[in-house]
Formats: C-alpha cells, sequence, structure tokens
C-alpha cells in the first residue's frame, strides 16, 4: 500500500490566479455557470442527492453511466471552476460553500464505490480507463479537501487502475500499407485514456515501486498517439498521409477532435510543474487543416467534408458526419476546444476562416442551446459509445477555459520577460 504521505503535492502557491477578461473567456465563464446551475439542480435532484445528505458517501444508485460517470464529471467541472475563480453563484443559483460540500461528496462518492475499494465496484474495465482519469485527477487537484481515508483510496483507484496497463500496448488502425486493421472505434481513444493514465498515475506517485514502468509505457502510447503515415517507414500508424482519423472505418470528425485532448496534458503540465509529454501535439497541423478543408463548387460556394456554410459562405456551427454519426451535444463542445485548442497553440491562421472565428461561431451555437437556463445537454454523452466516450459537454468547456487561461498566463510571463531584458539592454547602453 503506497504511502499517501509520499503522493506529490501541488504547490497552488505558485499559480497565480485571476479571473480572465475578453471575450473569448467571458462567453466560456457564462456558458460554464449554466451548465453549473443545471448540475447543481436538476442533476443533483433527479438522482435523489439530497435524501442522503448525512449519510458519508452517496450510494450512487442506478448505472455507471447514468449515475456514477456524470457524478464524475460534475465534480471536475464545478472544482475547477472552483480553483480557478469562475464560479458564479448569481448565475448557478447556489451558494459557492454549498457546490463546494457537494462537489466533494460527489468526488469522494465515486472514488469509494471504485472496484478497488468496494466488492463489485465500477471500473478496472477498458471502457472507464478515461473516467477513472478525469477522477483521479480532480481528486489530485482537491488533495486538501479530502480526509486521509478518502485520499488513501483515490491511491488505491489509482495503483489498481495502473497495474492492469502494466503489459499494456498502442493499438493501431493502419498497417504499414496502409489497409485498416480494425474496423471498430478508433484506437487514438484507447491510446489516450491509458497514456493519461499512466501519466497521473507515474507523477502522482513518484515513489512508487512500479513508477519507471508506468512512465516508461507512458511515453510510448504517448508518442505514438497521433502517429502519421510516412513515404520511408514500414510502421503502424493511426493518422493516413492526408490528416484523417477513421472511426468505425469512415472518416470521422469526432476521432479528429480528439487531438483537443491535448490541452488535458498541457493543462496537468502547468499545474504540476512538469514538461509536457512529447508526442502530445504531434501532427496537430496536419489533423487540424484536414478537418477543414473545403473547396468551391461549380455555384463558387464553398463546401466542406465535415464543416458547413450558409449562402453566402459564412461558417456555420453544423458539422457534417460521413458516417451518419450522431454524436449530440458533447461534440459540439469538442468541436468548439479543438478550435480553441489551435488558437492557443498558435495555429490561428492555418484555416479560413481562422479557429478564433470558428470558434466563436460555435459558442454562439453553444449559447443557443443554453438559452431559458436549459442546460441538461451539458450533461448528455454522446448518442454512440457512450460508455467509452461520455464525457460530459461541460468537460471539455472547462478544459478549454485551462487552455485559454495558461495561453494568457504564458503570453503574459513571454511579455515580461521580453520587458526585462529591453530594459537590461537599455541600461548596459547607458553605461556604456
Amino acid at each position: 500500500m503506497y504511502d499517501i504521505q509520499h503522493v506529490k503535492k501541488i504547490d497552488w502557491t505558485m499559480i497565480d490566479i485571476d479571473v480572465l477578461g475578453g471575450d473569448l473567456a467571458e462567453e466560456l465563464i457564462t456558458s460554464i455557470n449554466k451548465s453549473m446551475r443545471y448540475m447543481m439542480g436538476g442533476f443533483w435532484k433527479s438522482r435523489a442527492f439530497e435524501k442522503e445528505v448525512k449519510a458519508e458517501y452517496l450510494t450512487l444508485k442506478g448505472s455507471f453511466d447514468k449515475v456514477i460517470r456524470p457524478s464524475i464529471y460534475v465534480s471536475k467541472v464545478i472544482m475547477l471552476a472552483l480553483k480557478f475563480k469562475i464560479y458564479d453563484d448569481r448565475a448557478s443559483g447556489h451558494a459557492e460553500f454549498e457546490v463546494r460540500d457537494r462537489c466533494v461528496k460527489l468526488l469522494r462518492s465515486c472514488v469509494y464505490h471504485h472496484v478497488s475499494n468496494k466488492q463489485n465496484g465500477w471500473g478496472g474495465e477498458e471502457s472507464t480507463i478515461g473516467h477513472v482519469y478525469e477522477l483521479a485527477s480532480t481528486a489530485w487537484l482537491a488533495w486538501d479537501s479530502l480526509n486521509c481515508r478518502d485520499q488513501q483510496l483515490v491511491v488505491n483507484m489509482v495503483e489498481h487502475e495502473a497495474d492492469m496497463l502494466n503489459s499494456a500496448s498502442p493499438r493501431y488502425d493502419f498497417n504499414s500499407e496502409g489497409r485498416l486493421l480494425d474496423s471498430s472505434v478508433s484506437s487514438i481513444f484507447y491510446n489516450y485514456d491509458v497514456a493519461s493514465l499512466l501519466r497521473l498515475a507515474s507523477s502522482m506517485l513518484p515513489f512508487h515501486e512500479r513508477q519507471k514502468t508506468w512512465k516508461n509505457n507512458m511515453e510510448v502510447f504517448y508518442k505514438n498517439l497521433f502517429k502519421m503515415q510516412c513515404d520511408d517507414s514500414n510502421d503502424v500508424f493511426n493518422v493516413d498521409k492526408e490528416g484523417n482519423i477513421l472511426s468505425y472505418s469512415s472518416r470521422s470528425p469526432y476521432a479528429i477532435s480528439k487531438i483537443a485532448t491535448a490541452n488535458k496534458a498541457i493543462a496537468l503540465s502547468w499545474i504540476i510543474g512538469e514538461s509536457v509529454p512529447e508526442g502530445i501535439c504531434d501532427n496537430f497541423e496536419t489533423i487540424y487543416k484536414a478537418f477543414y478543408k473545403t473547396e468551391s463548387n461549380e455555384l463558387s460556394a464553398i463546401e466542406g467534408d465535415f464543416v458547413s456554410f450558409d449562402k453566402k459562405s459564412r461558417p456555420l456551427a453544423e458539422v457534417c458526419y460521413p458516417d451518419g454519426y450522431l454524436g449530440g451535444k458533447a461534440t459540439d463542445c469538442a468541436m468548439y476546444s479543438m478550435d480553441m485548442m489551435a488558437y492557443c497553440l498558435g495555429y490561428d491562421s492555418v484555416v479560413t476562416p481562422s479557429s478564433r472565428e470558428w470558434a466563436k461561431v460555435r459558442m454562439r451555437q453553444i449559447h443557443h442551446d443554453q438559452k431559458n437556463g436549459k442546460s441538461k445537454y451539458c450533461m448528455m454523452a454522446p448518442q454512440i459509445t457512450r460508455s467509452a466516450h461520455g464525457e460530459c459537454a461541460c468537460s471539455n468547456l472547462i478544459d478549454t477555459y485551462l487552455s485559454l487561461f495558461i495561453y494568457i498566463a504564458t503570453k503574459k510571463v513571454n511579455e515580461a520577460t521580453k520587458a526585462d531584458k529591453y530594459k537590461n539592454d537599455k541600461a548596459r547602453k547607458r553605461k556604456k
């Protein structure tokens, strides 16, 4: 049993947290708070959690996908909103202390019901790897809010899940000749989930006897995550020469949007003071440009395989799915997150209109769907394979806010460094 005293501590005093301004940030904050209004209202009541206010842990009765999965993301979204000071009690309709208590209780309860801590609990399956990562990373960020018993339960969960992946190997969708190996869901989903969990375990439990094994395996998964087909290579791969990603044998916009998951790895690296894993942003630009590939038809109107435009060639939020895939509102936010990630990584102008403009268009659609305070959709999973990829829409939004926060914080640091260099140069010249 790993000693909780040896869990790496996050030094929050090193992070200067202040609420972001500007239209991009303000739109995000508004949408996130609308979603939290439903989370602490309709969602909380529909699960009858208020009846268990005195219980140490919520019973979480029901299937994983209907109760535990959304509970994981509710706790994540609210914890990050509180940490980064964007929670608005007027917009959400609940006092901050009440929300904080409910958030921690949900978090503790989800960990308690994990199979490593309770017989016949949830987890320990391929379909839940990504959800374990989200829960464990949230618990790590909220470490000081957990008691010693709950901290040990978190460590048990992380250790259990990481050990199950000791012999795991990256999966690939294409052989060296470009032939499709598997006609099911894209291997990128599995590879990303495994890489993320192993990274969390190796960083969070630095003195664990299997830490090096986890870290080495994590590096292999990240380096092969968005591996692309090369003309001079005989290797297997997941991304073709044009930057396309297939899922269920079709070019998949939802699978392509997984490039936005770079924000999770970058955010965690920034918070815990580690370098970003090698490979997490590989081929981002090529894949992103493939999503926005367009051409003009015989009427000079712009058409795209995935993106759509109105009669005046203005971008629309609607995404076209060649395979007929319907991803629900979670995919709308995934596309928005992808655009914002491109903006933060400096790829704003590689597509036309710019990634910032596309993000604005998608956010207008998200706000439209939230009109009249109806934010239930933010807890909806994609309609297909929801057990494997059921992030709530708001989870993508809060991840995006962190990306924007880090982008602006890093920009300020760079500008301050340049200013200091300029002052020093002037001082040297005066001395001369």
